[in-house]
């Protein structure tokens, strides 16, 4: 998260701020910080949901081929 780019500029905003005792620099690194959190966790939110989807397919596919096997061959008893 650290090498987001809003993360990277709020820092050297909020660097420039308390180097010229600036408020608007302050206000601008922790805005542009707030917005690098925002943009990097609704971005974890979609990855997040994308791998849980690929999952849930993957284990249906597994539950079907292992049906799939099961009903193809004869079963034998063992006497």
């Amino acid at each position: 998260m650290s090498a987001a780019p809003a993360i990277g500029a709020g820092a050297l905003a909020l660097g420039l701020a308390l180097r010229r005792a600036s408020l608007p620099w302050l206000g601008l690194g922790v805005a542009a910080i707030a917005i690098g959190f925002i943009w990097y966790y609704s971005s974890l939110h979609w990855t997040l949901l994308a791998k849980s989807v690929t999952l849930a397919v993957a284990g249906l596919v597994l539950l079907g081929l292992r049906q799939w096997l099961v009903h193809g061959e004869p079963v034998e008893e063992i006497a």
